[in-house]
């Protein structure tokens, strides 16, 4: 559905990208990780074709893109106005789906930072773009309003769209995330066992390279044999949530954690 194919790219004369190859697939959700300045930024604009290669060529579909700062895309002054920039016909809908129906008339920018990036997204969605780029779109979230987010990315790809997204959470990758790619002094780097969450989690020192930790919670969640990212979705959800063994603890996020099958959420806090 995209391509990019040995791709230098850069802002004035400092080369950001170098040699970078990319394929984006239907029904897959691909998380870039890397440090902060990696170049994560600069290939989401790349790859929507706001920044022209150097070298190499990007092809495939049009793309739709949510930038890290929802207010950076708003263009429109109300709520409604925004949604039925893309899609006149189902803005209503939409709102209704993503619980903003109250909140039409406002303005986008008078909305909550979860708010925002649900409209953000919906936004974007609403173009009927296949391909989709997100910027850290949990950036700033809590763990209520990421799951909400996730969730819309997740069905996105469900329904046969390719998304790629850029995240510094091993959490959220491994609760939506199919893959993940390493972007590390320039170029684009394919992981050990396909760059899977389950593989980035069993060895700390890929993760490291990015920036990031194992969360002792996926560690747990492994070890229990549990399913990472259906596992993370049901602790997410409202209702009863597995059961996995092992001691609590605050690095996990306690409150949200069951602790014994058929215990409720809110039970645990």
């Amino acid at each position: 559905m995209l391509q990019a194919r040995a791709v230098t790219a850069g802002w004035g004369e400092t080369p950001v990208l170098q040699g970078v190859d990319l394929e984006l697939r239907a029904g897959e959700i691909t998380a870039v990780i890397g440090r902060n300045g990696a170049g994560k930024s600069t290939l989401l604009t790349l790859l929507a074709g706001l920044l022209d290669p150097w070298e190499g060529e990007v092809s495939g579909e049009r793309t739709g893109l949510a930038f890290q700062n929802p207010e950076h895309q708003f263009l429109m002054p109300t709520v409604i106005e925004e949604i039925a920039l893309g899609d006149p016909a189902g803005a209503g809908e939409a709102l209704e789906r993503l619980g903003l129906a109250d909140l039409a008339g406002r303005s986008p920018f008078s909305l909550s930072g979860g708010q925002k990036r649900r409209l953000s997204l919906a936004a974007m969605l609403a173009h009927g773009r296949r391909v989709l780029l997100a910027d850290e779109p949990t950036f700033g979230l809590d763990r209520a309003s990421t799951h909400e987010v996730l969730a819309m990315l997740r069905e996105a790809a469900d329904g046969g769209a390719a998304v790629l997204m850029t995240c510094h959470d091993l959490r959220t990758i491994a609760q939506c995330a199919d893959r993940a790619l390493l972007l590390e002094n320039g170029r684009l780097h394919a992981l050990p066992r396909g760059g899977t969450p389950e593989a980035l989690t069993a060895d700390p020192s890929i993760p490291a390279r990015a920036g990031m930790s194992v969360p002792p919670l996926l560690t747990r969640i492994l070890g229990a044999g549990l399913p990472l990212r259906e596992t993370l979705f049901a602790l997410a959800s409202p209702g009863v949530a597995p059961e996995i063994p092992g001691p609590v603890s605050s690095r996990d996020g306690a409150a949200e954690l069951p602790v014994a099958k058929g215990r409720r959420e809110g039970a645990a806090r």
